[in-house]
């Protein structure tokens, strides 16, 4: 299998634009599937990471790449950064990506850790890509999207609210 340059901007033949589609971790032993359905073996840090962010083609390059393949383990790297951007923007990819109910437990569990989180940006995407995937049944749905109702960021709360009536 061929090997990429740490960081490498790749030209995707298809759109004629930089595939950025290899900024996944290497995380125990693990190959990335992303990086390694495309040929490349790479492992980029955190700042790569960011540095790809800084482009908005990067962001919606990335996911795209988790819409293809939804890996609850890649996305599990992003939502357990220590990083506020990378976790923000892993929140935020999960509620754009279908996550399969069967895989969807970690992530669950980690998106309900990010209600609570002190930045109102991952509050409110955690909030969002936990709503599908939310068993109304459960009080402590309820109980959750009750707290955040009352969150002192509005667009907390306002989504917080908006599920709240959804679930009702």
């Amino acid at each position: 299998m061929p090997s990429c340059t740490v960081g490498e901007k790749r030209m995707n033949p298809l759109k004629n634009s930089p595939d950025y589609s290899l900024i996944l971790f290497h995380r125990r032993g693990k190959l990335p599937s992303i990086a390694a359905k495309s040929g490349c073996i790479t492992t980029m840090t955190e700042t790569q990471i960011l540095e790809i962010l800084k482009d908005s083609k990067g962001l919606y390059s990335l996911a795209n790449q988790f819409r293809i393949n939804p890996d609850v383990s890649e996305l599990m790297v992003l939502l357990n950064s220590s990083n506020d951007n990378v976790v923000e923007v892993g929140a935020w990819i999960s509620g754009e990506i279908l996550i399969a109910k069967e895989n969807a437990q970690p992530v669950v569990f980690r998106l309900r850790q990010l209600a609570n989180h002190s930045n109102p940006s991952i509050r409110f995407h955690a909030i969002g890509a936990l709503f599908p995937l939310l068993d109304p049944a459960d009080p402590a749905t309820r109980e959750m999207l009750i707290k955040l109702s009352h969150d002192s960021n509005k667009g907390v709360r306002l989504s917080a609210e908006a599920a709240l009536k959804r679930l009702s």
